[in-house]
């Protein structure tokens, strides 16, 4: 059996711990670039036509899948949108965003027949998600210092 441990040590080693998860959580710019364009090409792809709006919506998943893939072997864990409370409004705000451009894109290409109009909401979508991935991002390591505290 071993013995119970110092609180002091105990504390220490919960606190270098938090210091090396934040180290794993340094992510390069590249991340949220291809976040962004997964997300982008989500909401084009819904107002594009036939038989291209229903293959960007598998890419764009897969890509995705590939992304959190790549995160789990980088960093050895995944951490959804959802899961800490804090970042929580990121997510389901993004989430809001993203189906109002898409219903966007819809309107622009069906009633107003306009054929661009899918490609401004995808980079529109873009730029948002790209912004969305650094705000849940600060959000996060936010919780995470505010915990250790």
């Amino acid at each position: 059996m071993t013995q119970d441990p110092n609180p002091r040590e105990a504390l220490a080693s919960i606190e270098t711990a938090r210091g090396a998860l934040n180290d794993r959580l340094q992510i390069h710019w590249s991340w949220d670039l291809y976040y962004g364009l997964a997300c982008g090409l989500l909401v084009a792809g819904q107002g594009l036509p036939q038989p291209y709006a229903v293959l960007t919506v598998p890419v764009a998943m897969g890509g995705l899948a590939l992304m959190i893939r790549w995160w789990k072997a980088k960093t050895g864990f995944w951490v959804d949108g959802f899961s800490p409370k804090s970042a929580r409004w990121v997510a389901v705000g993004l989430g809001v965003i993203l189906v109002s451009l898409m219903l966007g894109s819809l309107y622009l290409t069906r009633v107003a027949d306009l054929w661009w109009g899918p490609l401004v909401m995808g980079g529109i979508a873009a730029v948002v998600a790209i912004v969305a991935s650094r705000m849940w991002m600060r959000a996060y390591r936010r919780d995470l210092a505010r915990s250790a505290a």
